[in-house]
């Protein structure tokens, strides 16, 4: 998970449930299981896209941070705690 700083999940999701207030835990799944649930939810093509997003992530292809938010938006991008507070609505 990233933004202004890069989380371990399980550090990201302690951090929620310290917010929130709630037990949240981060599980690994395998990757054939991660598909075979978004086939559940959500179309083929989709479900196909999330899972090679899910492959590239786990490669490391997505660590990292940089500027890019700020060059575009002229802002710096929201951090893990603020982005749970501002939307805590959506996660109760």
């Amino acid at each position: 998970m990233f933004g202004p700083k890069e989380y371990a999940y399980t550090e990201a999701f302690a951090k929620v449930s310290e917010i929130l207030g709630q037990n949240i835990v981060y599980e690994r799944i395998s990757f054939e299981a991660f598909y075979e649930l978004r086939l559940k939810r959500d179309s083929p093509y989709k479900a196909q896209h999330l899972f090679g997003v899910a492959q590239d992530h786990a490669a490391g292809v997505f660590s990292g941070t940089d500027g890019v938010i700020e060059q575009i938006t002229g802002q710096p991008p929201m951090g893990l705690e603020e982005f749970i507070r501002k939307h805590r609505a959506a996660f109760e």
